[in-house]
């Protein structure tokens, strides 16, 4: 089974990483959606991508620098505001799938705590950080976690397995048929980002994928 994956929500087609975008994944029929999560200086948990704040407002993304109150001010794109993890749950459960990437250090434990008091199911917990992954297997080991790599190497796959993760992200690019029966053969499920177009779709679905993100599920006949 193909888990199709809205990035951002739907990213390509509104503004991402607000409750907009992640309606609009939902109605697009996506398995789950995908969110970014950073910390604030009042210790809440935010959604947003770092390198999208800094280009849209300037400075160098980290939430941590400014309350929430603060962060809230701002339009993330038509008049959207930038919403808690909390406030994401409350969108898309019971009806989709959620996937968590954790950008921050320290993004984990506030994580981990959200999820578990809304009992949601389908989630899966993701970050390049492998302490943060870690972590997430210390606060609870039966949290499906998965690990963001930009290449492939047997170091990577021993990290995933070190770390206890069920699934390797790739970029389409270091993704191929043998690396997916390689991953495979290790109990370890292959996600790729992006499949922006049918034609990619198709071809990371032929090769093996299981998870397939997508900026433009609007453009994908699934």
């Amino acid at each position: 089974m193909i888990v199709t994956v809205g990035h951002r929500g739907a990213r390509g087609v509104e503004p991402e990483n607000t409750l907009l975008s992640f309606r609009k994944g939902i109605e697009l029929g996506m398995d789950y959606v995908e969110c970014d999560v950073q910390m604030t200086k009042d210790g809440e948990a935010v959604v947003v991508h770092p390198k999208t704040l800094a280009k849209m407002f300037g400075g160098n993304g980290d939430t941590r620098s400014k309350p929430l109150a603060d962060w809230r001010e701002l339009d993330m794109g038509k008049g959207e505001k930038m919403p808690t993890l909390q406030e994401v749950i409350d969108t898309v459960k019971g009806k989709v799938g959620l996937i968590v990437e954790l950008k921050g250090e320290g993004t984990a434990d506030k994580s981990v705590e959200i999820v578990k008091k809304n009992e949601l199911e389908n989630v899966l917990f993701l970050s390049y950080l492998r302490n943060e992954i870690k972590r997430v297997k210390e606060l609870d080991a039966s949290l499906p976690t998965g690990l963001v790599a930009r290449e492939y190497s047997p170091e990577v796959i021993a990290a995933v397995k070190e770390l206890g993760a069920s699934v390797l992200f790739l970029p389409k690019g270091a993704a191929s048929k043998e690396r997916a029966d390689e991953l495979h053969s290790n109990k370890i499920h292959l996600g790729i980002w992006s499949a922006d177009d049918q034609k990619t779709y198709e071809k990371m679905v032929g090769i093996g994928a299981d998870y397939v993100v997508s900026d433009r599920p609007d453009l994908l006949r699934i």
